[in-house]
């Protein structure tokens, strides 16, 4: 039996497999760490695997304009950090899974908007796969999901339409679609808003 007296910290064995500590702060459960996307400062949070996390509103706000592209730079980017193994896990808007429920909400919304709701990319991602082949990487997992947003009041609607991109809508349109959902809440007690999403997965 081979045995030593050396004793390692946790420290040690994680600088022995080349792992870098940072900074971080805990707010509530939340791991954030301080970054920049582009020039803007924000704050990354760390995923431990939870079923959702909230991003700040004001910050939404300060960067829904921000386009993450093209895909090609993108993905190369990830390639060139990521060590061999190392994985890309990613959130993306797609346009399903909805039932027809759902069609009818975002229907009546959109009339009111008289546009639909946009991304400053495009809302749907082609070419993933090949991109990743392209890249060294490959894609394990292309899932979708159907999200939802219960609206049990006016802030609930101003909330959901505040998140919407909508850079040459008319505040007024945007507050005939509160005003509708806003009434369906009157009537019917919760109004769900069907937010169709892909996860997306890669490995090195």
């Amino acid at each position: 039996m081979f045995r030593t007296n050396v004793c390692w910290s946790a420290k040690e064995l994680l600088e022995l497999r080349a792992y870098q500590s940072f900074i971080y702060r805990m707010e509530g459960n939340h791991i954030l760490v301080d970054g920049l996307i582009g020039t803007t400062k924000t704050r990354f949070l760390i995923d431990t695997g939870a079923h959702g996390c909230v991003m700040d509103l004001k910050y939404a706000k300060e960067v829904a304009k921000l386009e993450v592209g093209p895909m090609d730079r993108v993905i190369q980017e990830v390639a060139r950090v990521l060590r061999p193994g190392g994985v890309l896990a990613a959130i993306a808007p797609g346009i399903r899974p909805l039932a027809p429920s759902d069609m009818r909400v975002l229907t009546r919304i959109n009339g009111r908007l008289r546009t639909k709701p946009q991304f400053p990319g495009p809302v749907e991602l082609t070419g993933f796969a090949k991109t990743l082949n392209l890249r060294g990487m490959q894609a394990v997992e292309d899932a979708r999901e159907r999200y939802r947003f219960s609206i049990r009041s006016r802030a609930d609607a101003e909330l959901v339409m505040s998140a919407l991109y909508l850079p040459n809508t008319k505040w007024s349109r945007v507050e005939r679609a509160i005003e509708y959902l806003e009434d369906s809440v009157k009537r019917r007690g919760v109004v769900e808003v069907a937010i169709p999403m892909r996860r997306l997965v890669a490995i090195k």
